[in-house]
């Protein structure tokens, strides 16, 4: 961010360093269909630069340029969420929960289904459930997740999350009783994630199941549906398809890697290294040069590692030879 504001400035024939208010609100004016997080990215950038290059700046106490990028990421696009699992889904998974001839793992994956759905949990939320207890008298299913991912400190980590799931179901046969007398029957305990991964001779593993794994088991489960509306994939498919991207994450930015690449080749491509400049290393007795590998400097070309044999040459001899001939395949 910062190479492509400085060749923002040079192009224009600006001194723009060091980095005054008035030029950094006219950039950020002059750029408004940035990524959403460029903006604060160029601020970070810059308040490294000042303390890696000295940089003398008055831009970072600006609440005019910490409102524009506040206000340039409020703009952003809508987050894309999609559509939630349908009754007919949710009454089908509570069958599989009641239905014995289907395997344990199918019915406990759709008891956490179920969880998720009840609990308005997020999948890793679910599996950091524990603590679970029927409240007979109130008619919920209570507990709590621990160290979610959106805890940041350690006093917000141990912070419980509570959760109520209600007894009563849309199929009319309360699946939570028979899930967790099905928990309790596989040995499954607060010791485990919510969802294990299965282990290959039976049982269970204390390895929680990954996202894309439970949501191909899921999309394979759910009968399907009627075709969505065009740009909308059902819940368990897209869980399926795209578990790992960051597809409608808030965080989401586009880097435009064309313009940093175009910004530094102009900014800093005179003081770049040169790909074909290397170091030079000759043997002390035999005299043949060899070219040093790479950075590290523990090995040429040919394969050799430098020892205390070999005199590394600050710059390249004026004559080339005698020259190693895999180091030198053109001499």
């Amino acid at each position: 961010p910062l190479a492509r504001y400085v060749h923002f400035w040079k192009a224009r024939d600006v001194v723009c360093l060091p980095v005054k208010e008035g030029q950094m609100y006219d950039y950020m004016k002059a750029v408004p269909n940035s990524a959403p997080t460029y903006f604060r990215s160029l601020l970070i950038s810059v308040s490294f630069a000042k303390h890696l290059c000295l940089v003398v700046l008055e831009s970072l106490d600006s609440g005019r340029i910490k409102g524009l990028a506040n206000a340039h990421y409020s703009a952003r696009c809508a987050v894309k969420r999609r559509p939630a699992l349908t009754v007919l889904q949710v009454i089908f998974l509570e069958g599989i929960v009641w239905n014995d001839a289907k395997k344990a793992a199918d019915r406990i994956a759709s008891g956490c289904f179920l969880l998720m759905t009840y609990g308005h949990l997020r999948f890793s939320d679910m599996q950091r459930a524990n603590r679970l207890v029927i409240g007979s008298e109130v008619g919920y299913l209570e507990g709590q997740a621990e160290r979610t991912k959106t805890s940041i400190s350690l006093e917000r980590k141990i912070r419980a999350l509570p959760i109520a799931v209600p007894l009563k179901s849309v199929s009319g046969k309360p699946w939570v009783r028979k899930w967790m007398e099905l928990r309790a029957s596989e040995g499954l305990d607060d010791a485990h994630p919510m969802l294990p991964s299965p282990a290959s001779g039976g049982g269970w593993t204390e390895v929680p199941l990954k996202v894309g794994t439970a949501g191909l088991g899921a999309a394979g489960s759910v009968p399907v549906q009627p075709p969505p509306q065009q740009g909308q994939v059902p819940e368990v498919e897209a869980e399926a398809v795209s578990s790992n991207s960051s597809d409608g994450s808030e965080d989401e930015e586009e880097a435009s890697l064309t313009e940093e690449e175009e910004a530094i080749n102009e900014v800093a491509g005179q003081w770049g290294p040169d790909p074909e400049a290397k170091l030079c290393a000759r043997h002390k007795q035999t005299r043949y040069l060899h070219l040093v590998r790479d950075e590290a400097g523990t090995h040429l070309k040919c394969g050799r590692a430098i020892s205390t044999r070999f005199e590394i040459l600050a710059d390249a001899p004026a004559f080339m030879h005698p020259a190693c001939s895999v180091c030198f395949p053109s001499t």
